[in-house]
């Protein structure tokens, strides 16, 4: 029997995230390999439009309430996917740190020490410091909240396996923190899908999962343990999955209220029912952000890296 949100204390939505302004950003070859919704794309002017989309990003977020803690990618780091620090750090409520191990050598400069060091700066309580980077050794990667999709009271999640997401890697996960993530393949447009944060979102009651991307063998395995967790599913199309319909996330602002971030193609992507269902529950924040979606093959969500830390009594 699954556990009840009221098991563990921990919340289920994070009040305050971390985000990382893109200087050099743009499509990256290394990337696309693997992220059939990335399109070729890079240049100056690309970069500008996307760091136009992510300022609008942060302002959209602070006027719904939640704490934006920004980091300015270097101007000379040539970091073209650094608005994804989602895959690379995980900020737990216990004040642990995570750092996940990247499957693409170029995407491994995003793991600054500075960024953790003005996180604390900025009020949050930084303890121990788990380190799974050294499994990029032996080729096994975990990337952060984009490979694991996680329900944080019951202490299971969901995982989609890739090149960037290993079995072994989960397993040293699920014996680090006390997890069960369900396991399963799935694909769009016959390419395995990289990420499960673009075909699955949890809510505090809902999922949004594009259960006709999951091999026929592992759909009703994974439909069934989402059942469990007593959420309301919606069945994403092919197309609703490519305009990231998926790739939301729910977060909460200062006084508890539930928040659901999401782009423009996203929300627009969702029917009628769907959306009216979602913004009777939360406070949707529908953000622009074509030119990340296109030429980063990312979304919303993974421009967030969630912040559960505790805070400090410093109150910047």
């Amino acid at each position: 029997m699954a556990e009840s949100h009221e098991s563990r204390s921990e919340p289920f939505a994070a009040s305050a995230v971390v985000m990382v302004r893109p200087a050099a950003f743009g499509s990256n070859p290394e990337t696309a390999l693997s992220n059939v919704f990335q399109n070729v794309g890079a240049g100056d002017d690309i970069a500008r439009r996307a760091r136009a989309e992510f300022d609008g990003a942060v302002s959209a977020l602070r006027d719904a309430g939640v704490h934006v803690t920004v980091f300015d990618e270097p101007a000379d780091a040539g970091l073209p996917d650094a608005v994804f620090p989602n895959n690379w750090l995980g900020l737990d409520s216990d004040g642990t740190v995570v750092l996940f191990p990247m499957a693409v050598p170029s995407r491994r400069g995003e793991r600054r020490s500075a960024i953790l060091e003005g996180i604390a700066a900025d009020g949050f309580a930084l303890g121990e410091t788990v380190d799974l980077t050294e499994l990029e050794r032996d080729d096994t990667y975990l990337e952060g909240t984009g490979s694991l999709v996680l329900d944080r009271p019951r202490r299971i999640g969901f995982a989609c396996l890739s090149l960037r997401t290993h079995p072994d890697a989960i397993d040293a996960y699920e014996r680090r923190f006390g997890y069960r993530i369900v396991r399963f393949e799935a694909s769009l447009d016959d390419v395995a899908i990289y990420h499960t944060n673009v075909m699955l979102a949890l809510g505090r009651d809902f999922a949004l999962v594009g259960l006709d991307t999951v091999v026929a063998g592992d759909r009703a395995r994974v439909r069934e343990a989402l059942a469990a967790t007593d959420r309301t599913i919606f069945a994403l199309t092919h197309d609703q999955v490519r305009r990231f319909a998926g790739n939301v996330l729910e977060l909460r602002d200062a006084d508890g209220g539930r928040v659901l971030a999401a782009s423009q193609s996203a929300w627009e992507a969702l029917t009628d029912e769907q959306r009216g269902w979602l913004g009777e529950r939360t406070t949707p924040v529908v953000i622009p952000i074509p030119t990340i979606e296109t030429h980063g093959g990312g979304s919303v969500r993974c421009m967030l890296a969630e912040n559960f830390l505790p805070r400090t009594d410093r109150r910047p």
